[in-house]
């Protein structure tokens, strides 16, 4: 069934407002599903702020028990009277500063109390001390962890309440408990900030679904329950049951009101976070949009109608007027003209027809033309056949000694003992000597032709498969020399599995004439890295087994002074200090020799987090100036001008390598004094840090192996240090795991400065 044009044009129409409709209904949906999604996100952070906030709360309470804990520690073996009440007084100071304590008691491992001290009462007499009931808590405590009890009522005014058992330890056991009890009347004090919208406030539920946080303190003090609304109950699933990908419900809550809440749980004393919000309230954002979107596809329906009528009215009558003008020209008329001024593609396609008939008309009377210049141009083509002749007779004698170059080529590769493998242009190898059959087991018959990945695979240090398009690129700039070059990498083939081999990759100028890409070269460095690994292997293990006896030598130390010291000569004290010092340097040499194999190894391992590196610098100050004073020498650091940011290391092996630039620069300065500079490179985001010493600087020709392993200097540096020349690569290595640089410069008889940069936190 043949349709005309304008009944086709307004059935298209029809079908574009129908999609129209379609696809303004599925964004409806889409934007309602977003919103509300973008609104549980919003409550889902407001309750991890919450969290944050009560995380600080307990944070703090730690700290308060902890300061107890290391007062009580100094007095705990047969504390007198006196120092239990400067005790007692030092718990009313820590009570005095935190409002939510109301009772602590330090109780021995048999469960009798030592001590006990209430917000509103004195401390209690020894002689009204009581035992403690066991409890799982308790003997948690004992065991050196932290427990908390569940949440209960222990009052008239039923406010909630919770212990918190916290272990005093000496660095080798446990010695007591403190049990502190905290109120939580104004627990929702800490969380009252948090709101959503009008209506919309966070609360905080124990482990069963009671109400312990709420701005109505009536419904803590009725003890409200919610472990029946979804949100608790995902909150109170385990991991593998929870439904991590939804932040939101949707549900009346124990008012019976319509509401939207995000939740998140505190892990550590098993309570949870929970924000809610009236739907009504958080929806009418989505209603308003949804009356928009209403509005705009009613206009735009009716607009695109009315447009659809008067469109195919103007198109159809110009495309009537074509058509009788092709016909004419299908009869043969070649002075057929239409005249069409719609202005629109109809109008182009009226003046291309009447280009089209003109061109013809033109293109007949040319074809004439050319037929006669065809004939002319056979007679030319004849004669320069034959000065065609005698230039491919020229190139093939040129042809037969570039073959000859290339076989001189080959047996040159062939007696290289590395391999050799070359690629043209379409990444095809070319080129295989004899080397390359024995290291990959493939014969050049069976790669000669074909791409390399395909049989041969490159991994790197960081266990990544390296394309062949990285260390084979194709390039058709004239550009020569290396094009990629790399140490240690990983290589499997027919016959071997994890070999090690040193890859460099070059190109020549002409490789795009000659569809040579690169030449590739492997040298075998497998037996090599066997070794290495040997030795590293060696001195991981001798270290190791020093450790042992080690240890038993410092014990025996420790008990020699605790039990014969007082009964020693100064002499015998003499030789103990010696041998606990000689201990101590064996110690640091085989901790020194353990980080230099882990550091081979790939596996020195840090813990990176956000650190103030104005306070670490300066702490590293503070702790030298025994050492700095006991020389006679003066340590200073400059404070910065501008703003220094975070970085992010791990403090422990960031402070092993200030401790050992600074260590090294009092033992290497006689006189005068040590400074700390630190700038901000804000072009690279780095923070650069300056250690300078007035000390005997360091030769010109020792310079680039400073930070090499097992390297000392010799001369008058080497007089009077006992190092291992692991130090600085140690420290080298730690820099360089930080994303940093290390450097040094030096003068002799003036001085040396040992800069590291790190990068910034983000």
């Amino acid at each position: 069934m043949k349709l005309k044009i304008r009944t086709k044009l307004l059935a298209g129409f029809l079908l574009v407002i129908s999609i129209t409709a379609v696809v303004q209904y599925i964004t409806l949906e889409n934007l309602i599903q977003s919103l509300t999604e973008k609104t549980g996100q919003l409550l889902s952070e407001k309750a991890n702020n919450g969290v944050s906030l009560l995380q600080a709360f307990n944070a703090q309470n730690r700290l308060q028990l902890l300061k107890l804990s290391d007062d009580f520690i100094t007095i705990h073996s047969v504390p007198s009277s006196t120092e239990l009440d400067i005790f007692s007084k030092q718990i009313g100071d820590i009570m005095s500063l935190n409002n939510y304590l109301d009772r602590v008691s330090v109780i021995n491992l048999d469960g009798k109390e030592l001590v006990r001290v209430d917000r509103y009462q004195k401390s209690t007499p020894y002689n009204e001390l009581n035992y403690l009931i066991p409890t799982s808590e308790f003997t948690a405590a004992t065991q050196g962890v932290t427990t908390y009890s569940k949440v209960y009522s222990a009052t008239k005014l039923d406010t909630p309440q919770f212990d918190m058992y916290f272990p005093i330890h000496t660095s080798t056991k446990t010695v007591a408990v403190i049990k502190a009890q905290f109120s939580l009347a104004s627990l929702w004090d800490l969380i009252a900030e948090i709101k959503a919208g009008q209506s919309g406030f966070a609360y905080v539920v124990d482990d069963e679904g009671r109400i312990i946080a709420h701005p109505d303190t009536n419904i803590v003090q009725q003890a409200t329950l919610i472990n029946s609304l979804p949100i608790f109950e995902n909150l109170s699933k385990n991991p593998q049951a929870k439904d991590e990908a939804k932040n939101y419900f949707l549900y009346k809550n124990f008012q019976d009101q319509p509401v939207i809440a995000s939740g998140v749980k505190i892990n550590e004393m098993d309570w949870s976070i929970i924000v809610e919000q009236n739907q009504k309230e958080a929806m009418s954002q989505i209603n308003l949009q949804i009356n928009v979107v209403y509005t705009t596809l009613g206009i735009t329906i009716l607009l695109l109608s009315i447009i659809a009528l008067a469109l195919s009215s103007s198109i159809t009558s110009s495309i009537r007027k074509l058509r009788q003008a092709v016909h004419s020209f299908k009869e043969g008329d070649l002075s057929t003209h239409v005249a069409i001024s719609s202005g629109d593609e109809v109008e182009e396609l009226a003046d291309a027809f009447n280009r089209m008939v003109h061109l013809i008309a033109e293109k007949i009377n040319l074809l004439e033309n050319q037929k006669q210049q065809l004939e002319n141009d056979a007679t030319a083509l004849e004669q320069k056949d034959e000065t065609l002749r005698a230039i491919n007779n020229k190139l093939e004698s040129e042809r037969t000694a570039l073959v000859a170059e290339r076989n001189k080529f080959l047996v040159t590769i062939q007696g290289i003992n590395d391999a050799v493998i070359a690629v043209d242009l379409n990444g095809d190898v070319t080129i295989f000597n004899d080397a390359a059959v024995k290291l990959t087991g493939y014969t050049g018959k069976e790669l000669l032709g074909k791409r390399l990945d395909k049989f041969v695979t490159l991994t790197s240090t960081t266990g990544e498969i390296i394309p062949q398009g990285t260390y084979a690129p194709i390039r058709n700039d004239d550009f020569e020399g290396t094009v990629y070059k790399e140490k240690s990498l990983s290589i499997t083939t027919k016959t071997r599995e994890n070999a090690f081999i040193d890859l460099i990759s070059s190109k020549i100028s002409e490789s795009s004439t000659s569809n040579l890409a690169c030449i590739i070269t492997i040298h075998d460095v497998t037996e090599e890295r066997q070794l290495q690994e040997m030795q590293l292997d060696f001195v991981s293990m001798a270290a190791h087994e020093l450790r042992t006896p080690l240890t038993s030598i410092r014990g025996y130390l420790e008990m020699l002074k605790e039990n014969l010291w007082k009964k020693l000569t100064a002499e015998d004290k003499s030789f103990i200090s010696r041998i606990e010092i000689s201990t101590l340097q064996l110690n640091g040499l085989m901790e020194n020799l353990l980080s230099a194999s882990r550091i081979e190894k790939g596996i020195y391992a840090l813990q990176k987090q956000p650190t103030n590196w104005l306070e670490n610098v300066k702490q590293a100050v503070t702790n030298a100036k025994p050492l700095t004073q006991e020389k006679g020498l003066t340590i200073l650091w400059k404070k910065p001008t501008s703003t220094i940011p975070l970085v992010s290391v791990d403090p422990l092996r960031i402070n092993e390598v200030l401790n050992n630039l600074i260590s090294n620069a009092v033992k290497y300065t006689p006189t005068g004094k040590i400074t700390i500079t630190i700038d901000y490179d804000k072009t690279n985001n780095e923070v650069v840090t300056h250690i300078t010493d007035t000390g005997q600087g360091i030769p010109e020709i020792a310079m680039p192996h400073m930070f090499e392993k097992f390297f000392r200097v010799q001369g008058t540096l080497e007089q009077g240090s006992k190092g291992t020349g692991l130090g600085l690569y140690i420290t080298r290595a730690i820099i360089e795991l930080h994303g940093g640089k290390i450097w040094v410069t030096s003068q002799e008889a003036v001085g040396s400065t040992f800069s590291f940069s790190l990068p910034a936190a983000e």
